[in-house]
């Protein structure tokens, strides 16, 4: 993924990004040419490694094995920025349209898993993650021991070990601070997914 410098991130800040993202879009290059899920992560930095699961119904299961070369993708916050939107823009000084994005991209080898007890675990730790923070979480054993088992092998576990991580997070930084004021301000009066974008900027 190409980074201009000005939108860098440091490999601790994107960790933190895909902690923030949690979904992504996992590809991976296979014989039969490129297959994409889109799926929930858990992730451990310090041993920088995903894991996930995915439809045992999915092609890439068939297609894919442990070994290949994966890159999954995320996408954390994104909006749109008009010209219009530039404190600065004058017919002396043009301004073009762009847009403003936080994502994150890592790159490693995948492992299979099929086997019911690391399938679980991964389950288990997804759900976890996901229901940590709320006030009443959906735990697995709520569900009847046979649902959970009839679920468990319609599903297959994958795990990524991360050997490059890259973070970008661009957000008008190559702005004047009236611009990206400007941009922040509009930002925050539309929809929750650009909203989302203004307060990225806001701690940045």
């Amino acid at each position: 993924m190409y980074v201009p410098r000005a939108f860098a991130v440091d490999d601790d800040a994107a960790w933190d990004l895909l902690d923030a993202s949690g979904v992504g879009t996992l590809v991976v290059a296979t014989p039969a040419g490129l297959r994409s899920v889109f799926a929930p992560v858990v992730a451990d930095r310090a041993q920088r490694r995903l894991w996930g699961h995915v439809a045992r119904g999915n092609e890439l299961v068939r297609v894919s094995e442990t070994g290949d070369e994966v890159l999954m993708s995320f996408m954390v916050a994104h909006g749109y920025v008009s010209p219009n939107y530039y404190r600065s823009r004058t017919p002396q000084f043009a301004q073009a349209p762009t847009w403003n994005y936080v994502t994150v991209e890592v790159r490693g080898s995948v492992s299979w898993h099929d086997d019911a007890t690391v399938v679980e675990d991964i389950v288990r730790s997804l759900t976890e993650t996901f229901e940590g923070d709320r006030d009443d979480p959906w735990r697995v054993d709520d569900a009847p021991r046979d649902y959970i088992d009839r679920l468990l092998r319609g599903i297959v576990g994958f795990e990524i070990a991360v050997t490059d991580i890259i973070g970008a997070a661009k957000l008008s930084q190559n702005k004047s601070d009236d611009d990206r004021d400007a941009i922040r301000a509009e930002f925050a009066t539309h929809d929750d997914a650009t909203r989302e974008v203004a307060r990225w900027m806001e701690r940045s």
